[in-house]
């Protein structure tokens, strides 16, 4: 190999080094963090006609949520007997009073 060709394929190296040396320099943008923390629950037992067994319904007060569970025997699971509903845009309508 001549000796020009040596040179050139190590300044090519270098070149290649100090790029991905660089790029490991620059800070990343992106959130490694989680995005929600876990939420805080209140579990509220209730009885409801039409329903065997209790209904729990579950509040999670960090993000505002109001779900429902019931435990079904014949599966021996936990069924979710509704999706979980936003609170703040439930109670975000106000009370307002209509103007006579």
């Amino acid at each position: 190999m001549k000796r020009s060709n040596v040179f050139w394929a190590l300044v090519a190296a270098n070149v290649l080094l100090a790029v991905a040396f660089v790029w490991r320099m620059i800070p990343d943008t992106a959130a490694v963090a989680q995005v929600h923390r876990a939420g805080d629950y209140i579990m509220m037992p209730a009885n409801m006609s039409g329903v065997n067994n209790g209904v729990v319904f579950i509040v999670d007060t960090s993000n505002g949520l109001l779900a429902a569970a019931v435990y079904d025997e014949n599966g021996k699971s936990i069924a979710r007997a509704m999706l979980p509903m936003d609170l703040n845009r439930v109670f975000s309508g106000g009370g307002a009073v209509k103007p006579k």
